[in-house]
């Protein structure tokens, strides 16, 4: 299951990512280790006017990096 995941075979919203109207930005860690970048570029091929963003200092929780961006801002 595991190498399922990291591979990007299984994931909760392969099915449903197509279904997907609204604009839609993906953020990803480049440092993520759990799941592939391919499992990203899937959702963004999915996902009809969706745009990518690797952020470089993510990794698996990348919303959690950006939150420390932004408190480090403060």
């Amino acid at each position: 299951m595991v190498r399922a995941i990291r591979t990007g075979r299984v994931y909760y919203l392969n099915a449903r990512a197509g279904g997907i109207q609204k604009r839609t930005s993906i953020l990803w860690g480049r440092r993520d280790v759990v799941v592939r970048s391919n499992v990203a570029e899937a959702y963004k091929d999915a996902i009809r006017d969706s745009r990518l963003v690797f952020l470089e200092e993510g990794a698996h929780s990348p919303a959690t990096a950006v939150l420390i961006d932004l408190e480090s801002g403060l």
